[in-house]
């Protein structure tokens, strides 16, 4: 799958669409997102509670912490998180730029005309003998705003936001001389990327197919005169005012996924001695995913923010795949490291088939092209651990060897490095804090913090190092908030 950029999305909204569709469904959270992972990363924690990790080697390795009486143990774990690009009034240039690039039929006489939406690019003193370069000049400084939004579009503002939940459950006996482990792991997304055509205006060209098409007196329809380019300027000799849009592909590129994850873990070691114990797991599968994409032109966009509503209330294609991951965990008495790899067959989903017939622009007929089809790529994760003396205080690395993308196309890989201190209180159990960054896609910085208490109630909070202006208030470019909870019997 190409990378294909993003384009923004109001973040409250998007957050209240995830949201409405994870409450009261199992189509929840991504694993990313997870109560303690939100801090901890993609760790093996070993802290006497279930990991969240997703190596399936952990099963064996956290029934060492479980009392014998224990006949099964797991978590249920809720989260959401959002994150934005440069969005500051972005969505007012989106429907600027998507009035400049009206695409309705011109000659009706009514308001709907090629331009009776477009750009107000002036008005003419003398209809008779109008100064037709000044009104050029204006329309090229049109042109060159209209495109530099087209390209901020592409490359600038984005959002992206996921909410849902993970439930596990361990079997604390042995079976088969393992250990099972049970999960159903889900997650919505929803985002949009801009698939812009460059505006092709030659000034000098648009002038002089404009002195000879123009001859209007007061008292003449309103007409538009199509300047090539896939400029029309449209004249109103009664009222002298000049509008200007663009023949242009441009669209916006909506895409939506649910997804349901089944699996059980078999782990178990495959060797001990004095130095260690070396665990291994396989999880197979099922993967449900339901895909969905809708396009909309941007001339035809009336408000920004109504694609990603057409989104949620979409038809959604739904296929079930079987998958397979595989985990090893090396332990030791101060140190732990591993490695996973999940998706190895790596499954493909469809999304619906769009209609491409009105879409005259090569370069985006191949994109959209691109996007229908969502693989499930492999993705390798190393993970290490240093325990103290007292296996109270521990420190945790994580890193995703490659990067993936996610069915609504965001392209992670995720590095995270902290730290946990156990403490022994019968109320406040566990304290975190850990940093991390995405080597893929946004490529943004984050911190986060998160602590036990009671000795069954998770709370995580994120934030990323950098901010942006929403709506003109200084804001973390990205917010993640996670409760879980803890349970034996």
């Amino acid at each position: 799958m190409n990378k294909l950029e993003r384009i923004p999305v109001r973040g409250l909204s998007v957050l209240a669409i995830a949201i409405s569709l994870v409450v009261g469904s199992t189509q929840a959270s991504a694993r990313g997102s997870s109560s303690s992972r939100l801090t901890l990363g993609d760790v093996t924690a070993g802290n006497g509670n279930i990991s969240t990790s997703s190596n399936p080697a952990s099963g064996a390795f956290d029934r060492q912490f479980l009392d014998s009486d224990t006949g099964v143990a797991g978590y249920w774990n809720f989260g959401a998180a959002i994150e934005y690009g440069n969005v500051d009034d972005l969505f007012d240039r989106i429907d600027e730029a998507s009035a400049a690039l009206d695409r309705q039929e011109a000659g009706s006489g009514d308001g709907d005309d090629v331009g009776g939406s477009g750009a107000d690019v002036g008005t003419i003193d003398n209809v008779s003998n109008p100064d037709l370069e000044a009104l050029i000049d204006s329309v090229k400084d049109r042109a060159v705003k209209v495109a530099a939004v087209l390209a901020f579009i592409r490359t600038e503002g984005y959002a992206i936001a996921q909410g849902g939940s993970e439930f596990a459950l361990l079997i604390n006996n042995d079976v088969l001389g393992g250990t099972l482990r049970f999960d159903v792991t889900g997650w919505i997304n929803t985002s949009a990327v801009g698939l812009t055509e460059a505006l092709e205006f030659d000034a000098d060209a648009a002038l002089a197919e404009l002195r000879a098409a123009y001859d209007l007196a007061p008292g003449d329809p309103r007409t538009t005169f199509d300047l090539t380019g896939g400029l029309h300027l449209t004249f109103d000799p009664n009222t002298r005012e000049v509008s200007a849009t663009y023949d242009n592909d441009s669209l916006l590129l909506t895409r939506a996924a649910k997804l349901v994850e089944f699996g059980t873990s078999y782990s178990r070691p495959m060797f001990s001695a004095d130095e260690g114990t070396l665990f291994f797991g396989v999880r197979p599968k099922l993967t449900q995913i339901g895909l969905t994409r809708l396009t909309t032109r941007l001339g035809d966009l009336t408000d920004a923010e109504d694609v990603f509503d057409d989104a949620r209330d979409a038809d959604f294609v739904t296929e079930n795949k079987l998958g397979l991951d595989l985990g090893l965990l090396w332990q030791s008495a101060r140190y732990r490291a591993g490695i996973t790899l999940i998706n190895l067959g790596e499954p493909e989903f469809d999304f619906p088939e769009l209609d491409y017939s009105g879409i005259s622009n090569s370069e985006i007929r191949k994109e959209l092209g691109d996007t229908e089809r969502y693989t499930a790529e492999h993705q390798f994760k190393a993970e290490g651990a240093w325990v103290s003396e007292g296996q109270r205080w521990s420190i945790f690395a994580a890193y995703d060897i490659n990067s993936v993308f996610d069915p609504a196309g965001s392209e992670t890989q995720w590095g995270s490095l902290s730290t946990s201190y156990d403490f022994e209180n019968a109320w406040f159990n566990n304290i975190r804090a850990g940093v991390s960054r995405n080597f893929a896609g946004s490529e943004l910085s984050g911190a986060s913090l998160g602590a036990t208490m009671f000795k069954f109630l998770n709370l995580d909070i994120s934030s990323t190092l950098s901010e942006t202006r929403i709506d003109g208030e200084e804001l973390p470019r990205g917010l993640g908030a996670a409760i879980g909870f803890n349970y034996s019997f």
